[in-house]
């Protein structure tokens, strides 16, 4: 019996017939974190070997990108050689062209075939000269897109290449922070929170911002996920570089929690109340985070509800939030 990727990367004939498919591939999202270092530190660095791009191919490629088909990785590679040289005359870079005039083209390109995106969103914002307009325009995109690794990657490669050819401009660097500010906002879930936190780490390691830009969003959203190591990484790296020593420090940062739980009944005989609060303490900063739970009984039904609240405080008290 074929596996389910097997199956997958099958197409059927017009006799009815299964054959394997050359030119397409289902989509896929990142699911670990070593895959999405991968994508994020190793892909942009291979090399890639050239090869013949005969037009009725290039045309085909084309054709699947447009109708939101993800590539297979020979034609994807394909087509990254094909966007990074041809002439912006040439037919099918125009098809490109024109389609990526829509918003919803540009989101379905990072969300279906997003090594391809990432070359031509490259190339097209490196094109501008003097404005940062392009630029701006996929980095909102990003925010659309509802594969946050797919996302995560494409600011990062567009950033990368910017530094690369020495057009990272202050305006562009805050871009990218307006990006970072929205997803921290925005994430929910431990691996989103992972996944944000090692895009800042690599932007940090990157120098697309430094630390100072990014202290004042960044430290609290570290803390106030202060058990996801992702986050207690990141934090570290901050205090290293703001204290001189750079990304690359490997000191444990000081962390003491404690703990404490109550549990009350409420004036109705029915319900019940358990608090929890912890609190972390880390260098320059400690995180109080209280968690609620009311567990109420009506007949045989049970209605559970919790709520969190989060409370930072710095040793600079124009810092302190609550969450």
């Amino acid at each position: 019996m074929l596996s389910v990727v097997e199956e997958l990367n099958k197409q059927i004939d017009c006799d009815d017939q299964m054959s394997q498919s050359s030119d397409s591939a289902p989509p896929s999202e990142v699911s670990s974190d070593l895959e999405l270092d991968t994508a994020l530190d190793i892909r942009d660095g291979m090399t890639m070997p050239l090869v013949d791009l005969k037009d009725e191919v290039i045309e085909g490629c084309v054709d699947r990108i447009l109708d939101g088909t993800t590539l297979t990785t020979s034609k994807s590679d394909m087509m990254i050689q094909f966007v990074r040289t041809a002439l912006i005359t040439h037919p099918q870079y125009d098809r490109l062209l024109q389609a990526s005039v829509l918003d919803e083209n540009i989101i379905s390109f990072i969300r279906t075939n997003v090594k391809f995106a990432g070359a031509f969103l490259v190339r097209n914002a490196l094109s501008e000269q003097d404005t940062c307009l392009l630029f701006k325009r996929y980095m909102r995109l990003c925010e659309g897109v509802n594969s946050t690794v797919h996302s995560l990657e494409t600011v990062l490669k567009l950033s990368k290449e910017f530094i690369e050819h020495d057009k990272l401009t202050q305006e562009h660097r805050e871009v990218v922070l307006a990006f970072v500010r929205h997803t921290i906002r925005t994430c929910e879930g431990d691996r989103t929170v992972r996944l944000v936190a090692m895009l800042v780490k690599k932007l940090l390691r990157e120098r697309v911002l430094n630390v100072e830009d990014i202290a004042a969003d960044v430290k609290p959203f570290t803390l106030k996920y202060t058990d996801n190591r992702e986050c207690t990484a990141l934090y570290q790296s901050m205090i290293n570089m703001q204290n001189g020593g750079g990304g690359g420090g490997q000191e444990n940062m000081t962390t003491s929690t404690t703990t404490t739980t109550t549990t009350t009944k409420s004036s109705s005989p029915n319900s019940l109340s358990t608090t929890t609060t912890t609190t972390s303490h880390n260098p320059g900063a400690s995180a109080t985070t209280t968690t609620t739970t009311v567990v109420k009984t009506c007949g045989p039904a049970t209605f559970k509800q919790t709520s969190r609240k989060v409370v930072l405080q710095f040793k600079n008290p124009s810092q302190n939030a609550h969450f």
